[in-house]
């Protein structure tokens, strides 16, 4: 039924031009990037996960470069929200040089582990983009699908339809 009711939200909104109307809510955000404790790739340690907290008091603290260069290191080591983190930091220009590839490769890493907030920010990267050759609607629509048979609740905001804080 998830699917069934997501699949015609999506479809209603692709035929209004809509995917524009999608955009990337994390819980707690700062900015675009993940502060929630929530779900955590295997690969998250004790200790990933300190030097994860040491990158989030540097990013809080607008040292988006410090956060990266911290975040970096545990990212290539599999910690989901390290990956989501460096993601959306390629993705809106925070502490690095906007580079959609580079987004597209670490969101893909998270949601290629399953993380739900991952697969919604990766399907904005295929959907919702300025330059018209970039955008993959077919790539859009799997990875919000995979997102909302994954877990992530979807809800209707200002700014159109939006990853629920409850995710």
């Amino acid at each position: 039924m998830r699917t069934f009711l997501f699949l015609s939200l999506l479809g209603g909104l692709l035929s209004v031009g809509g995917l524009a109307a999608y955009q990337f809510l994390a819980p707690q955000t700062n900015g675009d990037v993940d502060v929630a404790k929530s779900k955590v790739a295997a690969l998250s340690t004790p200790s990933s996960d300190a030097e994860f907290a040491k990158g989030l008091a540097a990013f809080e603290a607008k040292n988006h470069e410090g956060a990266f260069e911290i975040w970096h290191p545990i990212a290539k080591d599999g910690h989901g929200r390290a990956q989501i983190n460096i993601g959306q930091m390629y993705r809106t220009g925070q502490g690095v040089e906007k580079d959609k590839r580079q987004a597209q490769y670490w969101l893909g890493e998270a949601a290629n582990a399953g993380l739900p907030r991952a697969q919604f920010a990766l399907a904005e990267t295929y959907g919702k983009t300025a330059n018209p050759d970039d955008k993959n609607p077919v790539k859009a629509v799997e990875w919000y699908k995979r997102a909302v048979c994954g877990g992530a609740k979807l809800v209707h905001g200002s700014g159109g339809i939006v990853l629920s804080r409850a995710a």
